[in-house]
């Protein structure tokens, strides 16, 4: 199986840069998923642009201001759009990951989606609970996705597989044919990380450290996928855990 392994990075990471590089130099991540951070555009472009390697970007999302199933929310949303935007047109990116919204309606979201005109996004699917419990988010099963998918003409999908197994355990199915329905999706970017079996809090532990089956749900996998590893990742031995995490997955 031939991967592409992508390092999730947010854009104010620039102290992070020069591992990054050694990692994608050493080939053992092909890319780099950059969360666009609102209002970091200007600060972090020039460094971002200067790394010559290839990147996916990362919107906003609800926990840092966009909503787009909250039609209140549309001037605010345009605002983070556009730096999403302006970060893939400066690094030359194929692909724009957005997640579907919180406290309005699908309906808003795919109008919200249409409305930016860019054959480059990809939807996100996500866990039914917010990480502090509070919110019950849209788009945490494949029914969902695919009503997205089917409202938008050339969106694309992200798979997260954390985010599917927690959504599993909210809604009370078995974790692998939940994933196995969003496969059918094709989805074209992948989001990875371990996880508590059981659990319906997404927390993107570090390979190992959860009780996902990983090895089974790789096993489905197949051709040239794209993977971004999302596990959380400490600063000051970041290079070691993202050198380790991705030597696991190719051991796989």
């Amino acid at each position: 199986m031939k991967l592409k392994l992508g390092l999730k990075l947010w854009s104010t990471n620039l102290e992070l840069i020069n591992d990054a590089k050694k990692l994608y130099e050493t080939g053992l991540y092909q890319y780099i998923e950059l969360f666009a951070v609102p209002g970091s555009y200007e600060e972090t472009i020039a460094k971002w642009a200067g790394c010559k390697m290839p990147f996916v970007i990362h919107a906003a999302h609800y926990m840092t201001g966009m909503d787009l199933s909250d039609h209140a929310k549309l001037d605010s949303n345009q605002i983070l759009i556009d730096e999403a935007i302006k970060f893939a047109d400066a690094l030359s990116v194929s692909k724009i990951i957005f997640h579907p919204g919180v406290k309005g309606t699908l309906k808003e979201t795919a109008r919200q989606l249409l409305s930016i005109g860019d054959d480059r996004l990809l939807i996100e699917n996500v866990p039914l609970s917010s990480i502090d419990g509070k919110f019950t988010l849209l788009g945490s099963t494949p029914e969902e996705i695919h009503i997205l998918l089917t409202s938008v003409p050339r969106l694309g999908f992200c798979l997260d597989v954390v985010h599917a197994s927690c959504s599993a355990n909210s809604h009370n199915q078995p974790i692998q044919s939940t994933i196995d329905q969003f496969l059918y999706l094709k989805p074209q970017l992948f989001h990875l990380a371990d996880n508590k079996l059981d659990t319906v809090i997404d927390e993107h532990l570090p390979f190992g450290t959860g009780s996902l089956p990983l090895k089974q749900i790789i096993g489905k996998l197949s051709g040239d996928q794209m993977i971004t590893l999302e596990s959380t990742k400490h600063l000051d031995n970041f290079y070691d855990l993202a050198s380790n995490e991705a030597q696991a997955i190719y051991a796989n």
